[in-house]
């Protein structure tokens, strides 16, 4: 919702979301997006033992709803928010830590995401939590991650850039990878 057709940031958003009557500081999802994540859980073929989610609205109902169809627990981990990118947060930088950082915690990286935050800044954050799931016990794999384009395709670029070649960044991605 706050993405336009070309898949840019809408810097309209923010009055669009005010006038329809959601909050401007944190796009829900989308009735597509509600269908799309219905169908992820289908193609998800092992049951996972966990679902890691960023606390993004949209994030969170994909993963209650996978959560729901899969039957297993979800925990918002603030490492895997967006990218805290200035020119698209720019109406919503003092509402992060009230609506998405209090509360949860980091659970790939030792702290929550600073912003602004650099494109570089970004695609370390993707390195980093690459190498922490790489480190964890196979004992809690497979897991789900959800969350943002963007942060996917960093993390699958850093575990084998082949896996992105030719791909631009979509909205419902899947992918299954071994570590």
């Amino acid at each position: 919702m706050d993405f336009n057709s070309e898949g840019e940031w809408d810097n309209k958003w923010p009055a669009r979301a005010i006038e329809m009557g959601l909050d401007p500081t944190d796009a829900p999802l989308t009735e597509q997006g509600i269908i799309q994540a219905t169908q992820a859980a289908i193609k998800i073929r092992e049951k996972p033992k966990k679902i890691y989610t960023s606390p993004f609205a949209r994030c969170a109902k994909t993963a209650e709803i996978l959560a729901s169809e899969l039957g297993i627990g979800v925990e918002i981990s603030t490492d895997l928010t967006e990218w805290m990118n200035v020119d698209w947060f720019w109406a919503c930088y003092k509402h992060f830590d009230r609506i998405h950082f209090s509360g949860n915690r980091a659970y790939f990286l030792l702290e929550h995401p600073v912003f602004p935050e650099s494109e570089d800044a970004y695609d370390m954050r993707a390195a980093q939590t690459l190498d922490a799931l790489k480190s964890m016990n196979k004992t809690e794999f497979p897991l789900v991650i959800v969350s943002h384009g963007g942060g996917i395709h960093r993390i699958l670029n850093h575990h084998d850039s082949s896996i992105m070649e030719g791909k631009n960044v979509g909205y419902a991605d899947v992918f299954r990878i071994e570590l």
